[in-house]
């Protein structure tokens, strides 16, 4: 069928007729809708016959305004048509299809007040049009200012409405073929201004209705607007589908035979040739095996549906059970359904299994036509008319762009490199590769992950790995020794994205690599052997992919840097910032260039064959619309997508790093410092985003751009000029700034701008300034595809994307508490919904919902406690890696002479010092000193005594008192108990000498009393800091009374612990909150409607009614499969009733009976909404009959779940106890200690056994106690090692009947920082050793335990030892 629309703007111009009737002889059109006809309807009817048309229906135009014609042929069924002022509605009958369908043809207004109602109108009316509909032609709208070339940008609140329509009503693009524009005002030069006005929108089920739907814009003489042709089956030629491994496959078992069949089929040739051919064959019988199932689930679905339909209709035996069997069919063919269109999607935070489908569905459909590749504007300004023109097109721009053209000399670049590869590393590289690595590389893929040309994903090879893995390695080993790869491996397919909403430029289209998962696991190999040496070779500048460098450092010191620029106002020469654009930056890396660089950096000649033979076999090919096509040999660049890749381009911007500081240190480049002992910066980069300090003056000027010159020379770079920018400090001359943009050539001058995605500089205003999270988060949930998520679907999205959206400007700065607030209600409106597009009411408070589960929440973060818990991983970066740049710039300007938790905050401080020092002090509540050798820790200022609130002493500092530092209260690396107790009070000085120092001679450092490995981390804080935001409002919440919610958690536990759908458990927690929108809730919050119960008529309809007290509610209990004897005196409190139901569920194990209550209530609650909003009645059978099937379903489909989970759990379990039981040989130590609280001490008894039994030593030890079994324990352990170090033994077990203490050593966990400091001995002590191992072990240890209780009655150690035993 094809639908011609038009705004044709006058029906009696000369060239309007003419024109249309030859378009319509052309394209054979069986409906026509012109809008602005600006006729009559007698005119029209002419136009009708002139056009061959048999019907119609006109709206009239009025003083030659508006007017509309909607005409028809015979060819096609047109059941009922209705008019408005602004639109006409046909209710089209597909004969072929068999569905019925309604076309609305608009011509809305010019006016945007008026547009606004008319989208109100269209809202109310679309009941009338059921679910499958399309709205096409002039919207006088665009969505965005990428719909619209030349003019003026417009303000983006304008599209606001249009886009409110939109998502409100789930519609999705048709999209086009031909030129992005309908519109345009016809003029000629600079004045010419095009818009996207005309367009066609759909339902989703539309959509998925015509699939192959098409939209083309046909440029027209006779109007300012274009044709849009509707084509619902487009006549394509039929192309091959490209091959993908299909996840559903794995649910067959016979799968594992047909893929051990293919790839044990003989190959003869290379190591890597045989991998290729045997990828190939099982290509091809996968394909054959999966074309001899019924390997569509949509077709499945339909075929069950006839199924149960016909045996329905048939009047044959046992009809329930076949229904039954069939349901199971159906309900398999939807969960294959959803995870097809799940792995289509490529979505990581939703997992398919919770009726997401549509969803997913929608999302592929969104991104295809997004991604469609459309005409493209050649360089001569026409355009291309078909994908072998596009090709043509792109290949023709990336030959260019991949062609080399290095003709600079290095010697100048790599002058300033140094060597920083030793000949160590070099083994470390280059060392042989073992099957565990490759393993690793392949495994630590994401199995869903876009495939490569073969169409296989990384889930191939991670599935079927026993069966392929000799081949494969046999390959990647090959490699490793003779540095070859074949190019078919290399071989890569590049997917254009486009960055913009409608691109007409290749350059507007982002390529991506699709590399094959054989290639990205070689990749990853070389990758994981770089990374620990980066540091070594990558300038500090330079904060992108090196471990334990984060983009966050280069955030802070830029702002840092940009704060001081702006406010410098003294001073005769100014200074300013450059950023720098690298167009196209990894396509245009020079692999001369590359391998030069790497050379000199002292890799060795291995290792860089290795790179270059992954980088120079490289082919390309184009994903054209769904065909590969072209073929590209490149001579230069690098891929993004190849795990390589952000590697390579690190060594290589260290040519224009070495630059600039040799710059620096020939005092020819400056710099900027931004206080007199801060460290001078001449440039910080991110990957390809840089920034350059220095003079704002002519001579740095000229130099900064020589220097780019060489750079752009060597490296095969290209500097964009017209994207770079320039921001001068506020001393700067406006002569000067002239002629440092001119020596700059005329580069761009700016006062404020963006920084790997964050505001450079900070105005007073940060509603403004940070309003893009804000819109960026409103954006994404307003989404319509997202309001097809089921309620699972939408808690995911909230914590795993919306959440997630502003971690990285809250990781710098505070946000507003106005903008958490507007941020959490745009959240909340989420989560509770809309209904034509009006917010729904929301039942329960948001500082409900981000309670912990356990305490009655929802689990959804508080955003501004969530802040402060980002913003206290950047103090704690601070203060434990005080060496950074970052951190040494924040010292040298904010808190030179003392601790960062004292410095105070000035009043011209930049907004991320502000922001970080805000949450300094709770920060340091949570924080304690851990001694090593205490000369880093103050005795009177830091928190470092275990045991007061604040870790510092209660003992006033007594005058003339000379002792600052920890170490001064330590001899020979222990207390000195006399100076001790001479300086402190007898609290003090016991919690002193309960610390146990080190013996391996570590540094303090910090410890967080939060989290069992005493590294802060943003989860332990926000944990840390909600607990006590909770304790607060459960202290206040008892003052006025009691809350059920905060005081008890079993309840809470207990229900996300139940085996039903997650609805099911927010349906509820719901009810248990009093969430339902039951009438008497309704009435009390709105006073509206009736409060009084429809099922029974008689009282207010309460949740306790609905569910437990209606008379009919009672009917249906009566027939349920479960009874609750005992608590009917309970079912006015619909929350005791739960807690008796739950306790009975705990003491009797009654959870089946618990889970099918569940779904009996939620049946309940969806016959009550029927009645209430469909008037219909379901019998009580019926309900209890539903609520059973939903729960066996339930349970049927996931036995599969927990079969796997106890598989997974047994082979965790087998693995422990094969490391508990390895073979050992060497001397196995028997420890045991024996407390004396009296005298505050422990005995400690060690024993030393040989392979053969026999006892080679004993020690007898008394040592002060800390009052801490696990500590004294600890302590035990760590002077055993030592004993057995000091005799020179190099194996050793040590025997621990402590299974805590073992799993507190093995894990590196503890509770406390002085636990952290034995353990952190032992492990060290520990590496003394050739093997030493700590286990598990409930052996009889007669002699350690008398050694132990005789220790107490001791004061020297006792020890004795075979002299002539050796391990």
């Amino acid at each position: 069928m094809r639908v011609l629309v038009w705004n044709c703007q006058d029906a009696g111009s000369p060239l309007t007729v003419p024109h249309l009737k030859e378009e319509n002889r052309l394209l054979s059109s069986n409906i026509i809708f012109l809008s602005e006809t600006k006729n009559r309807k007698n005119y029209m009817e002419k136009v009708k016959k002139i056009l061959d048309f048999e019907n119609s229906f006109i709206v009239e135009a009025m003083n030659r305004i508006g007017g509309m014609a909607l005409l028809w042929n015979n060819e096609v069924k047109i059941s009922e048509v209705l008019g408005t002022t602004f639109t006409i509605e046909a209710k089209v009958e597909d004969e072929e299809k068999k569905e019925s369908w309604w076309f609305i043809g608009i011509y809305a207004s010019c006016d945007g007040q008026i547009r606004r109602k008319q989208w109100e109108v269209l809202n109310r009316r679309k009941s009338l049009w059921g679910a499958k509909w399309i709205i096409m032609v002039d919207f006088n709208d665009i969505t965005s200012n990428d719909e619209k070339w030349g003019g003026r940008v417009t303000d983006n609140g304008s599209f606001q409405d249009f886009k409110n329509f939109i998502n409100d009503n789930q519609l999705v693009d048709v999209g086009y073929e031909g030129k992005p524009w309908t519109w345009s005002n016809n003029w000629y030069g600079p004045g010419v201004v095009k818009e996207r006005l005309d367009r066609g929108l759909c339902t989703l089920e539309w959509s998925k209705c015509y699939e192959e739907a098409n939209c083309t814009h046909i440029e027209s003489q006779a109007s300012d607007h274009s044709m849009l042709l509707l084509e619902t089956q487009k006549d394509r030629k039929q192309r091959r589908k490209r091959f993908q491994f299909d996840k559903r496959w794995l649910q067959q078992s016979e799968v594992d035979e047909v893929v051990k069949k293919a790839w044990d089929i003989p190959c003869t040739g290379t190591r890597w040739f045989k991998v290729k051919e045997k990828i190939k064959n099982c290509r091809i019988e996968l394909l054959k095996w999966s074309s001899s199932k019924k390997g569509n689930s949509s077709e499945k679905i339909k075929w069950c549906k006839s199924q149960i339909e016909e045996i329905k209709a048939s009047n044959g035996d046992n009809k329930k059970q076949q229904v039954q069997d069939m349901k199971g069919q159906l309900k398999k063919a939807y969960e294959e359904e959803e995870a097809f269109w799940n792995q289509k999607s490529r979505l990581r935070w939703l997992k398919e299994g919770d009726k997401n489908t549509q969803f997913f569905h929608a999302t592929v459909k969104g991104r295809r036509k997004r991604n469609r590749l459309q005409k493209l504007r050649k360089e001569s300004g026409e355009w291309t008319t078909n994908d072998e023109e596009l090709g043509g097109e792109i290949a023709k721009y990336y030959v260019d762009l991949f062609k080399s053209t290095a003709n600079g000399q290095l010697e100048e670049i790599l002058t300033g490199i140094p060597i920083t590869i030793t000949e160590h590393m070099n083994k470390d590289l280059t060392k042989k590769v073992d099957e565990i690595e490759i393993k690793n590389a392949f495994f630590s893929m994401d199995p869903n992950k876009a495939p490569g040309n073969d169409g296989m994903s990384p889930l191939f090879f991670q599935k079927f790995w026993s069966l392929i893995k000799k081949d494969l390695v046999n390959a990647i080993q090959g490699f490793f020794h003779h540095g070859v790869i074949l190019k078919a491996i290399n071989h890569t397919v590049i997917s254009l994205i486009p960055k913009v909403d409608c691109p007409t430029e290749i350059n507007q289209y982002r390529p991506i690599s699709l590399c094959q998962v054989v290639y990205k696991a070689l990749a990853k190999i070389l990758v994981n052997r770089l990374k620990p040496f980066l540091s070594r070779c990558i300038s500090k500048s330079q904060s992108a992919f090196v471990p334990g460098r984060q983009i966050l450092d280069n955030v802070i010191l830029s702002h840092e840097l940009m704060h001081y620029l702006k406010n410098k106002r003294q001073g005769s020469v100014g200074s300013m910032a450059v950023k720098l654009d690298m167009s196209k930056a990894y396509d245009r890396v020079e692999w001369s260039f590359l391998k030069a660089i790497m050379e000199k950096m002292g890799f060795c000649s291995t290792w860089v064959n290795w790179i270059m033979a992954c980088i120079s076999t490289v082919t390309y090919s184009f994903n054209i619309n769904g065909e590969h096509k072209e073929f590209v040999t490149p001579s230069r660049g690098i891929r993004q997508g190849d795990p390589l890749s952000p590697y390579l381009f690190l060594l290589c911007s260290e040519g224009l790093s070495s630059l600039l500081q040799k710059a620096k240190i020939d005092k020819e480049l400056t710099g900027i410092k931004i206080c007199r002992k801060a460290p001078t910066i001449t440039h910080l980069f991110f990957a390809d985003d840089s920034l350059v300090f220095c003079k704002a003056n002519k001579q740095e000027a000229e130099k900064l751009k020589r220097i780019l010159k060489v750079y752009e020379e060597a490296t095969g770079q290209l500097i964009n000029m017209d994207k770079s920018s320039v921001l001068f400090s506020k001393n700067t001359l406006p002569s000067v700034k002239s002629e440092v943009c001119q020596a700059m050539g005329s580069i761009k001058q700016v006062e404020q701008g963006k920084y790997l995605g964050l505001p450079m500089a900070i105005t007073r205003s940060k509603e403004q300034v940070f309003g893009f999270v804000r819109n960026s988060i409103d954006k994404k949930l307003k989404g319509w595809r997202n309001k097809l998520l089921s309620q699972a679907g939408k808690e995911i999205m909230i914590k795993a994307v919306a959440m997630a959206m502003p971690t990285y400007t809250m990781s710098c700065f505070r946000l507003t508490n106005k903008m958490c607030k507007e941020i959490s209600s745009k959240m909340a409106d989420y989560w509770w919904g809309d209904a034509d597009g009006k917010k729904k009411l929301h039942w329960i408070s948001w500082k409900k919902l981000t309670a912990k589960r356990s305490n009655g929440g929802m689990g959804f973060k508080d955003l501004k406690l969530f802040n402060k818990a980002l913003l206290a991983k950047q103090i704690w970066k601070i203060i434990t890696q005080p060496n950074l740049l970052v951190s040494r710039v924040l010292k040298e300007k904010y808190y030179p002479k003392q601790s960062l938790f004292n410095g105070k905050v000035p009043q011209n401080a930049s907004w991320i010092w502000q922001s970080l020092a805000g949450v300094r002090k709770e920060l340091q509540e949570g924080i304690r000193r851990k001694i090593g050798n205490g000369r880093g820790t103050r005795i009177w200022e830091d928190n470092w005594i275990p045991g007061t609130v604040e870790g510092k002493p209660t003992t006033t500092r007594p005058l003339g008192c000379q002792l600052t530092l920890v170490s001064d209260l330590i001899r020979h690396n222990r207390w000195n108990r006399v100076l001790v107790f001479k300086t402190f009070n007898s609290q003090d000085a016991e919690r002193i000498l309960s610390i146990p120092l080190s013996v391996t001679g570590c540094e303090d450092s910090y410890f967080w009393m939060h989290s069992q490995a005493g590294q802060y981390t943003v989860h332990s804080g926000y944990k840390a800091w909600l607990k006590a935001e909770e304790n607060k409002y459960t202290r206040r919440k008892e003052d006025a009374g009691t809350s059920f919610e905060g005081t008890n958690s079993k309840i809470w536990n207990s229900l996300w612990q139940q085996k039903v759908s997650q609805k099911l458990k927010v349906f509820i927690w719901k009810c248990l909150h009093g969430g339902l929108p039951v009438k008497e809730a309704i009435f009390s919050r709105t006073k509206l409607g009736n409060p009084i119960c429809t099922g029974c008529g008689e009282k207010v309809e309460t949740i306790e009614h609905m569910l437990l007290q209606c008379a009919k509610v009672k009917e249906i209990w009566k027939m349920a499969p479960v009874q609750w004897d005992g608590i009917e005196h309970l079912s006015d409190n619909f929350t005791k009733w739960w807690s008796a139901i739950q306790e009975a569920q705990a003491s009797r194990g009654v959870e089946d009976q618990v889970n099918i209550t569940i779904n009996i209530l939620w049946q309940i609650w969806k016959s009550r909404n029927n009645r209430e909003f469909n008037y219909k009645e379901k019998v009580p059978f019926k309900i209890i009959e539903k609520a059973q099937q939903e729960w066996s379903e339930y349970n049927e489909a996931n036995k599969g779940e927990n079969s796997r989970r106890s598989t997974q759990g047994t082979a965790i379990q087998q693995r422990t106890v094969q490391v508990q039981h390895e073979s050992h040989t060497g001397i196995s130590l028997k420890i045991h200690t024996h407390q004396d609280r009296r005298q505050a001490a422990v005995g400690i008894g060690i024993t030393a056994i040989d392979n053969l039994g026999q006892l080679q030593a004993a020690w007898a030890l008394r040592e002060r106690s800390s009052g801490d079994t696990l500590q004294d324990q600890a302590v035990a352990v760590r002077l055993a090692l030592l004993k057995v170090a000091g005799q020179g033994w190099r194996n050793v077990k040590v025997e621990l009947d402590n299974r805590k203490l073992v799993e507190t050593i093995t894990a590196a966990t503890y509770n406390n920082q002085m636990m952290a400091t034995l353990i952190e001995d032992i492990r060290s002590i520990g590496t003394l050793f050739q093997q030493c191992s700590i286990l598990f072990a409930n052996s009889r240890k007669i002699g350690s335990i008398k050694l132990s209780i005789h220790a107490l009655n001791i004061w020297v150690d006792e020890e004795w030892v075979n002299p002539n035993f050796r391990c």
